[in-house]
């Protein structure tokens, strides 16, 4: 069973409730910034749990639209 979607949405609440605690108010490039950094930590997990197949040559590290958190198709 894939969790991305749960280590997304638990990442995002820890990042906004760090902003509340040490700035106080939340702008829209914090959240931007909270999105982005984990996207990026989503990714990396991915290619941590998948290092069989990256090895193996079956799936490309580097292709985001191939293979990726939300696995998108492009066939």
């Amino acid at each position: 069973m894939n969790v991305y979607g749960l280590l997304i949405g638990i990442s995002v609440v820890i990042g906004i409730e760090l902003i509340k605690k040490y700035e106080q108010e939340i702008t829209y490039l914090n959240i931007l910034f909270i999105l982005i950094l984990t996207l990026l930590g989503a990714r990396v997990l991915f290619l941590l749990h998948n290092i069989e197949e990256i090895q193996n040559g079956s799936i490309d590290p580097l292709a985001i639209l191939g293979w990726g958190i939300g696995l998108l198709r492009l066939h």
